[in-house]
């Protein structure tokens, strides 16, 4: 069996002609901080089991190149920046005696400007194992949907195998039960496993993960395991130019995220926006990130950092052989305009993962023409002028698009404009970082997307306003406490559970009487002021999920509001400024 020694604590970095100070991992830190080159030493003590002969070093969330060394003697050089990579270090390693492990490291910027080494290990196993190679996947998994149901195939690669050896697989739910069980020889370690009613990963509705579990066994002893989970899905777009999952038309709405440190809050957000689709833009492919969104159901659109050069293409087999485990990934997006950059790409992504699409950035709403949709969606990244204007002429010009291209498929991402929380202000006619031209802006942006069918995936944005940059153009705030108006107005267009909100609301106003904003996906709402139940108020509906209630006259002093649906109430108090009464 193989056995794995953590190698996170006890590194050692020389920083004095005389000194040297330890360094736990993870380790991140801004790329301007980083030293030219970062030498890293480990105590290694090998395994002494006699059985284990084979070691390897597995390195994680590494970016940018790395020479590994033991005891002065060079063993691998390779470049990485998201995907683990393993080094065998069987011919250099000593069982039972201690040796030098020296990481020698050039650091590269990550796309979020850090540099960071996530961590290693160190596994040792018996001659004959599952692989452990940058190439190869010990177990790797495809389905194959047919007219009976869906065909499970899997195939384990076993390293150093004797004709005694046998490889049992065996499929189990996600809580343990033995579904089927086959065996074959290491040699040709394949099975296929038919399921005539398999149970589907279906998003928000069913996150259903089987699970793979692959023996290496020789007599009654065994050598080495391996598992995977998986889940069964198919997504394709239609000739009508929507998304499918499942054969099941099903619109993708989400945000993007950009924090790592706030992934368990910003996935449950997306659960109560009711979003079924995650942008994961500069986060590392961490997985535990990928596992919360299979558990959850909530689909991934994950950006690749392009560098521009080769190099990018052994990242990306390698990454691409990682996301594909998970159900959860839909579409793996590039950031480059280049088409033979892209046309490889696609291929790349096409060659190592099945029923993962592919999304490459374009800019044709700029005058940038294709010749060809190399990927299956173009990504549209784009700004709208606060004009007037500005928002026609976006709808213009993409109707245009959709006329000269009307096989594309696109997902699209407004950049939204800068929103203060607490900032308010009447009209909402300009881009003052107001709540109410923020939710203004949003509103038409939908408006104009959302009426395409072409459009297959839409983002909101940037889920969350940022404490580092300090950009404020997300739905939230950076703590996460609290919500802006625009997404309640997403929530009413995204879900089917009834809620009711009000707007936000100035602390403090000088007018007697102020038009009060709420959102719900109900039809019957009423509102009532400092608990005078006699007088109901009745909205005017704005458009869909937005109703306004004109005109409420205020008492001086404190009003407390209180809006009333079926699934409950939601309150706000505003004071009315007595400097500016006036006489009567």
């Amino acid at each position: 069996m193989r056995k794995i020694q953590i190698l996170s604590a006890g590194w050692k970095e020389p920083v004095f002609e005389n000194g040297e100070r330890n360094i736990s991992l993870p380790y991140f830190l801004p790329i301007e901080k980083a030293p030219e080159k970062l030498v890293l030493t480990h105590a290694l003590a090998a395994p002494g089991d006699e059985k284990n002969s084979c070691f390897y070093l597995e390195t994680k969330l590494l970016s940018g190149k790395c020479t590994v060394y033991v005891d002065d003697q060079k063993v691998r050089s390779f470049y990485s920046v998201f995907a683990p990579r393993i080094t065998e270090l069987t011919a250099y390693i000593k069982k039972g005696a201690l040796q030098t492990l020296r990481l020698e490291i050039e650091p590269e910027n990550l796309p979020d400007g850090r540099f960071s080494f996530g961590g290693a290990r160190l596994i040792s196993t018996r001659q004959a194992h599952f692989a452990l190679n940058d190439e190869t996947e010990p177990v790797r998994v495809r389905t194959v949907f047919t007219e009976e149901g869906v065909s499970v195939l899997l195939q384990a690669a076993v390293e150093n195998p004797n004709n005694y050896d046998v490889v049992l697989f065996r499929i189990c739910s996600p809580e343990g039960t033995l579904i089927d069980m086959k065996s074959a020889k290491p040699t040709a370690a394949s099975v296929t496993f038919d399921l005539s009613e398999p149970m589907l990963w279906d998003g928000r509705h069913a996150p259903y993960k089987y699970r793979a579990e692959v023996v290496l066994q020789r007599d009654s002893d065994i050598i080495d395991v391996a598992d995977v989970k998986f889940g069964v899905r198919r997504f394709e777009t239609s000739d009508a130019g929507f998304f499918m999952l499942n054969s099941v038309k099903l619109p993708l709405n989400g945000a993007v995220l950009r924090d790592t440190d706030h992934i368990d809050a910003d996935t449950a957000g997306m659960l109560e926006l009711d979003a079924n689709l995650v942008g994961l833009d500069l986060i590392d492919p961490e997985e535990k990130i990928l596992n919360r969104c299979d558990e959850l159901g909530l689909m991934v659109f994950f950006r690749f950092p392009c560098t521009g050069d080769d190099r990018d293409f052994d990242e990306l087999r390698a990454l691409t052989r990682l996301l594909a485990a998970h159900p959860s990934v839909a579409f793996l997006y590039y950031n480059s305009t280049d088409l033979g950059y892209g046309k490889k790409f696609c291929n790349t992504v096409k060659e190592n993962a099945q029923y993962i699409f592919t999304a490459g950035r374009c800019d044709i709403l700029n005058g940038d023409a294709l010749a060809d949709a190399i990927p299956d969606v173009l990504y549209l990244p784009f700004e709208v002028s606060a004009e007037k204007t500005g928002f026609s002429d976006l709808q213009k010009q993409f109707e245009e698009v959709i006329e000269a291209h009307p096989d594309y498929r696109f997902a699209v991402f407004p950049k939204a404009p800068e929103c203060l929380f607490d900032r308010h202000s009447t009209g909402a006619l300009r881009p003052d970082c107001s709540q109410e031209y923020f939710s203004m802006w949003h509103e038409k942006i939908w408006n104009i997307f959302s009426t395409y069918k072409n459009v297959v995936c839409y983002f909101t944005g940037w889920f969350s306003d940022t404490s580092v940059s300090g950009e404020r153009n997300g739905l939230i705030t950076p703590d996460r406490k609290d919500r802006k108006d625009a997404f309640w107005y997403y929530k009413g267009q995204f879900s089917a559970k009834t809620f009711v909100k009000l707007a936000s609301l100035p602390e403090s106003v000088t007018r007697k009487a102020i038009d009060i904003k709420c959102y719900t996906n109900e039809t019957q709402i009423t509102l009532t002021l400092n608990g005078k139940t006699k007088k109901v108020y009745h909205p005017v509906r704005l458009s869909e999920s937005v109703y306004c209630f004109q005109e409420i006259p205020l008492q001086r002093r404190e009003n407390k509001i209180t809006v009333t649906g079926a699934s409950g109430t939601d309150t706000a108090e505003v004071f009315r400024s007595k400097s500016t009464l006036g006489k009567k």
